[in-house]
């Protein structure tokens, strides 16, 4: 409980893992520049924020992602819930707004302030100067980073398929081709001569090719 004036002015406040955090700021700057932490809590509630001035102004508010699209970061204020440029807010959630449901009653300004978000939170915009949302002029993957930053698998290229012959051949080559193939090659076989039994110890630098 903040319950008293400045009871958590300036604060860090961590919530308990696997446990539900419920937060009540309530009274002038009771939870002004606070850090409210429950990224790791089942669930986190931030009340009131609403009785006194000043009560949850500039806060920074790290909510825990939502479960399976129901959100279980719940912030209920007024006015008093408030940004601007001497206090800023600061929100983190890996969905951005999707992991926030903020209610705030009668509120109409002073929405400044940044939403990070993605899974390290590398990802940011501008909260809009008239709700809970994206400023529209800039980047809004935080609105719903899952589908905005979400990518197709990578294909790899598949080889190319050449029409296959129609008549191939019953015997292919299996021979490395010649580096200056000729241009009109003879399609007869050439028949191979059985090596000589006594080979000159001097042979020709010009063989013949004739048969013996």
């Amino acid at each position: 409980e903040c319950s008293a004036t400045g009871a958590c002015l300036n604060a860090k406040i961590y919530g308990p893992n696997n446990d539900e955090f419920i937060i009540t700021c309530t009274n002038n700057n009771a939870c002004g520049n606070s850090m409210i932490d429950g990224r790791y809590s089942s669930e986190l509630q931030l009340l009131d924020c609403a009785t006194g001035t000043g009560v949850c102004g500039g806060i920074t508010i790290w909510c825990p992602p939502n479960n399976n699209g129901v959100k279980i970061c719940t912030i209920n204020g007024d006015p008093s819930f408030y940004g601007n440029t001497q206090q800023p807010l600061e929100f983190y959630g890996i969905n951005g707004f999707a992991d926030f449901d903020i209610i705030t009653t009668g509120k109409t300004e002073d929405y400044y302030g940044t939403m990070h978000c993605q899974s390290d939170y590398a990802a940011t915009c501008d909260i809009s100067s008239s709700g809970w949302y994206c400023d529209t002029n800039g980047d809004l993957t935080c609105d719903n980073p899952n589908t905005s930053s979400s990518s197709s698998p990578s294909t790899t290229s598949q080889p190319s398929t050449q029409e296959p012959s129609i008549s191939p051949s019953t015997s292919p080559s299996t021979q490395e081709p010649s580096i200056s193939p000729s241009g009109s090659p003879s399609t007869s076989q050439t028949s191979t001569q059985e090596p000589s039994i006594s080979p000159s110890i001097s042979p020709s630098i010009s063989p013949s090719t004739q048969e013996p």
